[in-house]
């Protein structure tokens, strides 16, 4: 009997063990080379739209990711895309070396960018670094390292 009960421990000891070691693999996870998606080494920050469209801060620009295929776009100043975040609206901001903006698609769903540098009049802008982005029902918050935090409405 005692020897049944060991039998029937270690079974399900084991169902155990193998249930949670494939448990641990069905997280999927895939690396994507700089070569794959034909941009900058370095990604600084990551957001996805309801479409589910991930959007990547990356050295070259903005880099859509469609589940297939990437897409990148860059700055009309070519600076580093270092912080990216969909509003609820769905509009794509995203803060870079001395700029930050937001990007929309146009008619032929390409995406086009829009800088909010220009509404800050008779202010003399030097950002270093970018900060982080936070979108809120209709703010955007748009953080400068150690310096300002800036506030948009979005509509």
């Amino acid at each position: 009997m005692n020897q049944i009960r060991s039998i029937a421990v270690i079974l399900i000891l084991q169902l155990s063990f193998f249930q949670y070691v494939n448990g641990q693999n069905s997280c999927l996870v895939t690396h994507y080379h700089p070569s794959t998606y034909a941009a900058g080494s370095q990604n600084w920050s990551l957001d996805m739209d309801a479409s589910g469209f991930l959007y990547a801060a990356n050295n070259v620009g903005l880099m859509k990711y469609d589940g297939v295929k990437w897409e990148t776009y860059p700055l009309p100043s070519q600076g580093i895309v270092r912080s990216v975040s969909v509003a609820p609206d769905q509009k794509i901001y995203t803060g870079a070396n001395n700029e930050f903006g937001y990007w929309e698609a146009d008619s032929k769903g390409k995406l086009q960018y829009h800088s909010l540098v220009p509404l800050l009049k008779n202010f003399n802008l030097h950002i270093r670094k970018s900060g982080k982005l936070f979108s809120l029902i209709q703010k955007c918050i748009f953080r400068v390292f150690r310096r300002s935090l800036y506030m948009m409405a979005t509509r």
